[in-house]
């Protein structure tokens, strides 16, 4: 009894994350956007397809090691072990903004390698029928370095895209997208190793089932937590970023570049703009009468930076100066005011950023400031 409800966890959890992202994309939730919610609805869209495969695939696991496995079941098993990481790699493209139909083509050995084995199984031809399965074992482990390599270049652009365009260091809301990768790659490690072994020989260890089970199911529900978190969390900072890229090969006329480094360095001194904690490149550049791209490149090439280092760097000058003021009684007091008025988001991006910039908190970094003004006097 235990050990059959021990095999039946992975594919339970698959069931609970199928069903919960249907009821996402039949009851989405309300927004004002009608651009938004049909982001989340094709992320969920893709999401709940992901997971009806990964249902499929260890409802096949259960099947097997419940010993009432057959060639059909087999098939549909090697269909689903081929789909599901096409799939996530579709689910995290359409996260970052990118086309889905120009990789389609990552399904096509779950199309055809299974039905070919069914064939061959069918008709007796056990060499062809052999052959077909140690391609798919190789398309399988393909697949996996394929989603796992590409899918960190394309956080590693989506990140850098977001801190070109947003002051508030959003990218960092990445973070969970990156440990779902891995989270989906140590899948992947398992998987493979037990492609490797052999379903044959983990079947005949009922502890080695038991653990790999156990192991399996906490990855798989911890990856559905992590993307229905994740999806919740950035659609909407994917749309806009999908709305904000432009083409990057726009060339500078001549003396534009120091004309908009006069505007851009004036800016700064008068108005403060860094003080507006939704602060976009595309708020600056409107106030500068430039584009995107011209902006971007003058904090590339003169200040050796992206637009949400250049602005944070200067809300901490802005705070430091506030939390050096000897107008405030206290140190609490101080800080408060540098939060509300330099234009951080939020006081826990404020504390990580001012002890990452000075090696203290904002509170020792005022008295220890204090102290040497004292001393000075």
């Amino acid at each position: 009894m235990f050990y059959n409800l021990t095999i039946s966890m992975p594919m339970l959890a698959m069931l609970f994350w199928l069903v919960f992202f249907l009821l996402q994309c039949l009851i989405p939730r309300e927004d004002s956007r009608r651009e938004h919610r049909k982001t989340l609805i094709s992320q969920h869209r893709i999401l709940a397809v992901f997971y009806g495969f990964a249902f499929v695939l260890y409802t096949g696991h259960w099947f097997y090691f419940s010993g009432m496995e057959d060639r059909y079941i087999r098939t549909a098993y090697f269909i689903a072990n081929l789909s599901v990481y096409p799939l996530f790699w579709f689910y995290l493209r359409r996260l970052a903004g990118r086309p889905v139909k120009s990789e389609v083509w990552l399904l096509l050995p779950a199309l055809l390698l299974p039905p070919c084995g069914l064939i061959a199984s069918l008709t007796g031809w056990q060499r062809t029928e052999a052959t077909t399965y140690l391609l798919i074992r190789i398309c399988f482990a393909l697949q996996v370095i394929y989603v796992i390599v590409r899918g960190q270049h394309l956080i590693h652009h989506f990140r850098q895209e977001l801190d070109n365009y947003y002051s508030d260091e959003r990218s960092r809301q990445l973070r969970p997208l990156s440990a779902l990768l891995w989270l989906f790659a140590i899948t992947a490690v398992v998987s493979s190793l037990l492609n490797l072994v052999g379903r044959e020989q983990v079947r005949s260890s009922n502890p080695t089932v038991i653990v790999c089970a156990l192991a399996m199911t906490f990855l798989l529900w911890i990856l559905g937590f992590i993307a229905s978190r994740l999806d919740l969390d950035n659609a909407e900072e994917t749309q806009e970023a999908q709305e904000a890229r432009e083409p990057r090969n726009i060339q500078c006329s001549p003396g534009l570049p120091d004309t908009l480094s006069r505007r851009f360095s004036r800016l700064m001194e008068e108005k403060r703009p860094y003080t507006d904690p939704n602060l976009t490149l595309q708020d600056l550049a409107t106030m500068l009468g430039t584009n995107r791209t011209y902006l971007s490149q003058l904090l590339h090439h003169e200040f050796q930076t992206n637009f949400s280092a250049y602005i944070n760097s200067q809300r901490l000058v802005l705070a430091k100066e506030i939390l050096s003021s000897p107008r405030y009684t206290s140190g609490k007091e101080a800080i408060q005011e540098a939060i509300l008025h330099s234009g951080f988001s939020s006081e826990s991006n404020f504390y990580r950023l001012f002890k990452q910039e000075s090696g203290l908190s904002p509170l020792a970094w005022r008295q220890a400031n204090l102290k040497t003004e004292n001393q000075q006097h």
